[in-house]
């Protein structure tokens, strides 16, 4: 787990160029870690049970009560997050996912 940051001083150019800098870094080994994992068949079949657990392909209505729509719109937002990162950095490997596991 990542270390608390200090609050970024906008007014120091350093500071922002630094922070800009560790962004983009982190950006980078983001894409390169989901390419990767997006290569391999077994990497493809994890996030697709991913995505299905994070109801990122229905709806997250629960009839049973409110909060348990409201958990399960929780969990579909950080897979819509993830599934948006799949279709940006990785578009062929997320269409060879979804044809895997149509059916």
């Amino acid at each position: 787990m990542a270390e608390p940051q200090e609050p970024l001083d906008v007014g120091d150019a350093k500071s922002v160029k630094e922070h800009s800098k560790e962004a983009k870094d982190r950006a980078k080994k983001k894409q390169d870690f989901l390419r990767a994992a997006m290569q391999r068949e077994d990497g493809r079949a994890w996030f697709y049970d991913l995505l299905v657990e994070t109801h990122c392909f229905r709806n997250p209505f629960s009839p049973v009560d409110d909060r348990h729509t409201s958990f399960n719109c929780g969990e579909m937002n950080i897979g819509l997050q993830i599934l948006a990162d799949l279709n940006t950095y990785c578009t062929r490997e997320y269409l060879a996912m979804m044809e895997e596991n149509r059916g």
